[in-house]
């Protein structure tokens, strides 16, 4: 079967389903969280008109397409189901080489994974795996690599409950750049979670666990400055609280942080923002108890500020 890159986008849940997902994946609002991180991929590439002329290949229970830009950016990406259980996405990018500034000819290729799993319960884990390789200063047959994962975990009403970052060494794969495969490109961040082989040889890592409706507990680590973070966070509301997403524009390690109470009225307008009613029901659970829970940093016994010279605190 054969269609459009633009065909492919308008119908892209249609599509996935079609791969022989397992039906349960509908149930959960979060089913749309990963067909929307899909379609980010796709839509990074800013094909534009051009998305309506390229052609996406189905077969096998496998969909696929090819694409390079007008600036010479070459892109590959497949979508696939290896279980009911399981689809993936499977994006590269192959920059246009560059002259760096000692004359060398830079080359650049990029591969991000979008993995969506669910289990018996209906809780849906979304897996993204990222890696870059280049050649700069490499020896011959080799080629240096940068990875990175993140793993998120939805309640069966989509609520995203925990949230999980980790960021890698830079390192050598023993690969020329030619004959850099995706699978060893992936292999660290592919073992980043679930004890696999890398779990705990991250860099750096930031970890959120929804505490209440529009709170979290912070972990952070970054190994290479000696620090080590952990309190309450209050949640960015912008774009709704079914997802965790930080506040922006202050001191990411703040050693004050205090939290009132909510009025009841307060909560009800939080949740009246999410126009999905599961979704709004599974926020309502994380609501129970908020109108006499408050947090002060000051007397959290597991509050962990260390390896920081210099902190402003925040309050709301």
């Amino acid at each position: 079967m054969y269609y459009s890159v633009k065909e492919l986008r308008d119908k892209l849940s249609e599509r996935v389903i079609g791969l022989g997902i397992d039906k349960s994946f509908l149930e959960n609002p979060a089913f749309a969280s990963a067909i929307s991180q899909i379609d980010s991929l796709i839509g990074q590439m800013n094909m534009f008109e051009a998305a309506e002329a390229v052609t996406v290949k189905e077969e096998n229970g496998n969909i696929s397409f090819d694409w390079t830009s007008s600036v010479g950016d070459k892109y590959s990406m497949s979508i696939s189901s290896s279980s009911p259980e399981t689809f993936r996405c499977v994006r590269t990018e192959e920059k246009k080489p560059f002259v760096g500034t000692n004359g060398q000819s830079i080359r650049q290729k990029n591969v991000v994974e979008e993995v969506a799993t669910i289990d018996k319960s209906g809780f849906i884990t979304l897996t993204t795996n990222g890696s870059m390789v280049d050649n700069i200063d490499c020896g011959m047959g080799k080629c240096n690599n940068s990875t990175w994962s993140e793993k998120k975990y939805y309640t069966p009403n989509g609520i995203m409950r925990d949230r999980e970052y980790k960021n890698f060494t830079r390192g050598e794969l023993s690969e020329d750049f030619d004959r850099t495969r995706i699978d060893s490109m992936l292999f660290i961040p592919r073992q980043a979670f679930d004890f696999g082989l890398w779990h705990d040889k991250y860099e750096s890592r930031t970890l959120l666990v929804r505490d209440k409706l529009d709170t979290a507990r912070i972990v952070s680590e970054d190994k290479t400055k000696g620090i080590r973070y952990s309190a309450i966070t209050p949640l960015n509301q912008e774009h709704g609280l079914r997802d965790m997403v930080l506040l922006g524009g202050y001191d990411p390690y703040p050693q004050d942080v205090v939290i009132p109470p909510l009025s009841q009225e307060e909560i009800e307008v939080m949740i009246q923002r999410e126009s999905n009613p599961k979704v709004a029901e599974g926020l309502r659970a994380y609501a129970v108890g908020r109108t006499t829970y408050s947090y002060n940093s000051a007397e959290d016994k597991n509050f962990v500020c260390e390896g920081i010279s210099q902190t402003q605190g925040f309050s709301r």
